[in-house]
């Protein structure tokens, strides 16, 4: 079965910054997609699948500049950019993201100014 036909969770695309951070080391990337699973970080940078991370999403308003803060795993490392997994969600940051794919499931969002 390929990878595509696995997935059971809306990916939406997303247009924001992201910084992922790992003990020393820190690389700031855009957003392809998003899901309440994981999230794809466009950059040159590689990282080992497996590593931990955090994520720092970026969404800066018109009047307000937010940023979530997740814990995740690198799930896959491409040429394009690196999939993360989402390994711990706190409750307030999972209505945001579920309120995003629901609500943006045909239509991108784009926090970048």
């Amino acid at each position: 079965m390929k990878d595509q036909e696995k997935r059971n969770i809306s990916r939406v695309p997303f247009k924001t910054s992201a910084t992922l951070k790992k003990k020393d080391f820190q690389l700031q990337g855009g957003i392809k997609d998003l899901s309440l699973k994981g999230v794809f970080i466009i950059t040159t940078e590689k990282l080992d699948e497996g590593t931990d991370v955090e994520v720092d999403i970026n969404l800066s308003g018109s009047t307000t500049d937010i940023s979530l803060k997740l814990h995740g795993s690198i799930l896959r490392s491409s040429q394009d950019g690196l999939a993360v997994k989402f390994v711990n969600i706190d409750l307030d940051s999972y209505i945001f993201l579920k309120n995003i794919v629901t609500y943006s499931d045909e239509h991108i969002i784009d926090f970048q100014h």
